[in-house]
């Protein structure tokens, strides 16, 4: 496999921007090179997180008739009944490694969570692949609800005997009623 670098104008990554993901394939006109254009696929996008711009993209040169590996998002549809009572819902898996020819690469796997109550969770050999290949173990949760984690805070109750004394005021410890000495104003 023989790696290489290429660099696009802004305005070429503007016209392919929309609609970009990974697994996107990608036919590559080169004008110096003896094949003249090449079928990628991306492997990975990099974004400037501040101005939603692209920075980098990998791409693969790949060959239409043979499988490949390729990481396909788990879409989650509906709101869990169990998030509806105060579950949480944790998402295990973000993504299904798959092997497949790359005309086939589906977009995602969509998994309805509608019906999953408080203490369920769903693996992913209930979640319909249609046909495709994993090297995964089939056992593996991918997503649950998970009950809501209450903590527990005592109160410390303290007691007061008598009546608060003012600022300024001396208080009698021994007596323990916090009353003022006397009638005697506070020195100023």
């Amino acid at each position: 496999m023989r790696l290489s670098s290429i660099s696009l104008s802004v305005k070429d990554l503007r016209n392919i921007r929309q609609g970009l993901t990974e697994n996107t394939l990608i036919n590559l006109l080169i004008d110096d090179e003896e094949s003249g254009d090449r079928l990628t696929l991306i492997r990975e996008i990099q974004r400037d997180p501040m101005r939603d711009t692209l920075r980098h993209l990998d791409l693969v040169h790949i060959d239409l008739k043979e499988k490949i590996s390729v990481d396909v998002p788990v879409r989650l549809i509906g709101q869990a009944e169990g998030v509806k009572a105060g579950g949480i819902l944790e998402l295990k898996i973000y993504a299904i490694e798959i092997e497949c020819l790359p005309t086939e690469i589906p977009s995602g796997f969509e998994v309805d969570v509608t019906e999953m109550n408080i203490g369920d969770s769903l693996h992913l050999d209930e979640i319909d692949l249609r046909g495709f290949e994993t090297s995964m173990k089939m056992q593996r949760t991918v997503v649950s609800i998970a009950a809501p984690r209450v903590e527990v805070v005592e109160e410390e109750v303290i007691e007061i005997l008598g009546e608060p004394a003012l600022i300024g005021e001396e208080v009698d410890e021994e007596a323990g009623e916090g009353a003022a000495e006397g009638d005697s104003e506070a020195p100023a």
